[in-house]
């Protein structure tokens, strides 16, 4: 199984309620694309936030009828609960599934922290950011997942093969050194970090701080 983390577009208030501006649906479209390159996605569960369900229409207007419906899961919300949303999915998905989990800030860090099950590196999560995780011991009861890359509508992170397979082989939940060193045609260093570590940063250290 795969895991997709991402982060809504560029969002605005529009009376109560905050929607995708023009570049915010631009940012996610450039992104699902390169994500369409490499993943087939299977589900996609969103927050039922308005920018959240967005950005899920469209992604699943570029998968062109493949996925059969959008599904909204309350604890995406930014402040909702990243346990539960790991259980959940482990009782709902199969394993060749490829689920795109569709959040906010800070939720999407707390996201990344409980899947990985080890305190990873990980980019800051920019607006239409999207990190893919890879299933490792599908027979565990509680599976681990490991950081295989990371886009952006601008940009592509590719974890290397060694360091994904020295995550494989840690003694859970040991944390794995990951220097951001490791991240190929990477963003800059201060843009990278703990997941833990940006979990209740100032929001205004996020880049387009906008969760």
């Amino acid at each position: 199984m795969r895991v997709i983390i991402m982060r809504h577009g560029e969002a605005m208030f529009e009376g109560p309620e905050r929607v995708l501006t023009s570049r915010g649906r631009e940012e996610i479209k450039m992104t699902t694309l390169k994500l369409l390159s490499s993943s087939n996605i299977t589900r996609i569960f969103c927050s039922p936030k308005k920018r959240a369900v967005q950005t899920a229409q469209v992604v699943s207007s570029l998968l062109r009828g493949k996925v059969p419906e959008i599904e909204i899961l309350p604890e995406l919300a930014p402040m909702g609960n990243a346990s539960y949303v790991y259980d959940y999915v482990n009782a709902v998905a199969h394993d060749s599934d490829t689920i795109l989990l569709i959040s906010h800030i800070p939720q999407v860090l707390s996201l990344a922290d409980v899947f990985t099950a080890v305190d990873c590196d990980v980019p800051r999560f920019v607006t239409g950011g999207a990190l893919i995780l890879q299933q490792l011991d599908s027979s565990a009861s509680y599976p681990r997942f490991v950081a295989e890359s990371f886009f952006t509508p601008s940009s592509e992170l590719i974890l290397p093969q060694t360091k994904r397979s020295a995550v494989a082989t840690a003694p859970a939940p040991a944390p794995v050194p990951t220097p951001a060193t490791n991240w190929s045609h990477g963003l800059p260093s201060s843009l990278m970090g703990t997941a833990s570590s940006f979990i209740g940063a100032d929001h205004s250290t996020f880049a387009g701080a906008n969760a």
